[in-house]
């Protein structure tokens, strides 16, 4: 494949009639374009703006926010376990009104996470189109 390539540059460069250019120098140009141009300078920008939003996860004005549904995510896996564990002793009637409180929690914590993303992308991209 590189000698068909090489042999594919050379003649290109005889018939642009830039005899300076050597298939070396154009090979390295090709190179430079795809590195630029590739997924490489990509993932470059991807992990950049991880590190970004990672920051801004942590920023004090979001920790409350995080907290809280860590917390909530919490009592609920907690309420789980108890209801596993204790399967056997807890009435039927309690059973029912803890899964129900297990649901109702599973469902604050998807809303609390979903606050959560919504303001940290919004001030993400807030910022970063301001830069621009």
């Amino acid at each position: 494949m590189a000698t068909f390539l090489n042999k594919f540059l050379i003649q290109m460069s005889g018939k642009f009639a830039v005899q300076s250019i050597t298939a070396q120098k154009i090979w390295r140009r090709v190179l430079k374009f795809w590195l630029k141009n590739s997924i490489f300078a990509y993932m470059k920008d991807y992990w950049q703006n991880k590190q970004d939003i990672n920051r801004l996860f942590d920023a004090p004005q979001f920790r409350k926010l995080k907290y809280a549904a860590l917390i909530v995510i919490g009592i609920v896996i907690a309420v789980q376990f108890a209801m596993i564990i204790w399967l056997e002793h807890i009435p039927y009637k309690t059973m029912l009104f803890l899964r129900g409180c297990v649901g109702a929690g599973a469902i604050v914590f998807v809303i609390l996470a979903a606050i959560l993303a919504y303001k940290v992308y919004s001030e993400y991209f807030r910022d970063r189109f301001n830069k621009e």
